[in-house]
């Protein structure tokens, strides 16, 4: 399936994933934009003692200009 504006992806460790439930992460990168969103995983992941380098990537697709 090809991605449509609106569509957001989510690239992150092992160091997130493990820590924080998938609901819990939608539900921020759903209000917040994507770089705050990253921002407040991270600092969620470390609060909850992320044992390992934590990183995330949110991009969310924008419309096409026409």
């Amino acid at each position: 399936a090809r991605l449509q504006p609106g569509d957001v992806v989510i690239l992150c460790s092992d160091g997130l994933h493990n820590l924080i439930e998938t609901h819990e992460i939608f539900a921020l990168v759903d209000r917040e934009p994507p770089d705050h969103a990253c921002s407040g995983l991270i600092a969620r992941a470390l609060e909850r003692g992320a044992p390992d380098n934590v990183s995330v990537i949110v991009a969310r697709v924008a419309s096409s200009a026409h």
